[in-house]
């Protein structure tokens, strides 16, 4: 396999796995373009919660630093109901599930972009369509103009062109639900509660950010196509005004027009993450409901694990068959998991809610945390690979 810095891998697509793929391709003195769409960097999240798993990749690729610079440490939040009951007091500290920080969604994406050297990424240009030779991809780029690529990486996305010129068009899966999202200045005198909240068919969440910040969440259940609201504030104003600890306080202090609006969707776990040289991450391989925090992190791990499999193995073929190995069965099983934590998060019933809330309080504490150790203890730095 002749990747060279003439021949480069192609990435197309500079969210977060896109760019944590680029800084792994470079640790590992591994050539890489990255291919973006837009005139700049455009991610628009709110906030993001980082786990150990994902920490364990930042620090291999070198910009754990950045990221500590601007991100908040946090170790325990709750997890309880509109009402103001408090069903689990959560704790991360402990060797077994280590730290756990939260960040702007778009200062990561900054933080991911300048550990790059000026020129790796490309800006207003993207991957039009390909096709495969003996020797790699060629590329038709937006632009005009032709590459050629020893391998292709689609990290474009859900949307992803990449995967639609791979596998064709497939559906997405609505999750049932919608999430208002914000960032805003901690109002004075809020100490909390940070964590999440469930009500019927509806929760809140409340996250510590830098610089006396808050990231915050709503997420409400209604049929897919469902607009967002005209005025939002208002609307979730009066649809959490049941709720016990001050949400108010928390929208007023947020701009109406920061206020972000996303139906939420997965995709059934898929059958194969490559095909030929072309391989996907992230969202564009496996979308998930953000219902764990783990989108981002499975997107970092998959990009630390394709560069690795690059190197260490001694055919592009083997290394995208070990890729598919330990990442196929790892991404769906958070595919999945996310998706009936977000049914039993958003349920409406009044005893299967009663039902929910006595199991959570009841679980004990070394069980929850079992629950999460396989998440937290991933090391995408050191897992075996085998072509």
């Amino acid at each position: 396999m002749l990747i060279r810095p003439e021949n480069p891998v192609i990435v197309v697509g500079a969210g977060l796995g896109g760019l944590t793929l680029a800084l792994a391709l470079r640790k590992l003195d591994l050539p890489c373009v990255v291919l973006e769409r837009s005139p700049g960097l455009s991610e628009i999240g709110a906030g993001i919660t980082l786990w150990e798993n994902a920490l364990r990749v930042l620090e291999s690729v070198g910009v754990l630093d950045r990221v500590r610079a601007i991100a908040h440490p946090t170790s325990t939040g709750v997890i309880g109901t509109s009402t103001g009951k408090v069903l689990v007091r959560a704790s991360v500290e402990g060797a077994s599930l280590g730290r756990l920080w939260a960040a702007h969604r778009a200062e990561l994406q900054e933080a991911l972009f300048g550990a790059l050297p000026s020129g790796m990424v490309r800006f207003g240009v993207t991957c039009e369509r390909f096709e495969e030779e003996a020797d790699g991809v060629r590329l038709r780029l937006s632009d005009g103009s032709e590459v050629h690529a020893p391998l292709l990486v689609g990290a474009d996305g859900i949307h992803s062109r990449v995967r639609q010129e791979l596998f064709g068009a497939e559906p997405l899966r609505y999750a049932g639900y919608a999430a208002y999202r914000g960032i805003c200045r901690r109002p004075e005198g809020y100490a909390g509660p940070f964590g999440e909240f469930f009500g019927r068919g509806d929760r809140f969440g409340v996250v510590e950010l830098p610089r006396e910040t808050l990231y915050w969440y709503a997420v409400v259940s209604q049929p897919v196509g469902t607009k967002r609201a005209d005025d939002p504030r208002e609307f979730l104003r009066e649809r959490f005004a049941g709720y016990a600890f001050d949400v108010p306080r928390v929208l007023a202090a947020t701009q109406n027009d920061a206020i972000l609006y996303h139906e939420l969707f997965d995709r059934p776990p898929a059958r194969a993450l490559h095909r030929g040289r072309v391989a996907l991450i992230g969202d564009a391989a496996h979308p998930t409901t953000p219902n764990m925090g783990q989108g981002a992190a499975m997107a970092m791990e998959s990009a630390l694990v394709l560069a690795r499999a690059v190197r260490e193995l001694p055919s592009l073929e083997g290394a995208l068959r070990a890729y598919q190995a330990l990442r196929g069965p790892r991404t769906a099983r958070v595919t999945e998991t996310s998706r009936k934590v977000g049914r039993i998060a958003q349920l409406e019933s009044a005893p299967l809610r009663f039902l929910r809330d006595l199991a959570f309080r009841a679980l004990p504490e070394r069980a929850r945390r079992a629950q999460l150790e396989w998440l937290a203890s991933y090391d995408a730095s050191s897992v075996e690979l085998t072509s």
